[in-house]
């Protein structure tokens, strides 16, 4: 069973992270890919995609440290596009 954490700990909607700068939400992903929610939930089910480290009663939580580290491993090309102002059709 995974680790809880407050829900003052992320704000799911807009992607504020925790306090501390450790823990995201879904929306962190959206912004840092510039992906729809539909798209990054999709990533959020491969195999290679991080463990979450928790969740609250808005969904689940991640380690930034650890989206940061698979999104520049697994998704530069999304990175590289994004910084370019390129928002390419979702996959």
């Amino acid at each position: 069973m995974p680790q809880t954490a407050s829900v003052a700990a992320v704000n799911d909607s807009d992607g504020k992270v925790h306090e501390d700068g450790s823990l995201v939400g879904i929306g962190y992903l959206m912004k840092r890919l510039g992906r729809s929610r539909t798209r990054c939930f999709q990533l959020t089910k491969r195999p290679t995609f991080p463990k979450p480290a928790g969740e609250t009663g808005l969904g689940r939580i991640w380690r930034k440290a650890d989206l940061d580290t698979w999104i520049d491993v697994h998704r530069p090309r999304d990175l590289q596009q994004r910084a370019e102002g390129n928002f390419p059709d979702l996959r």
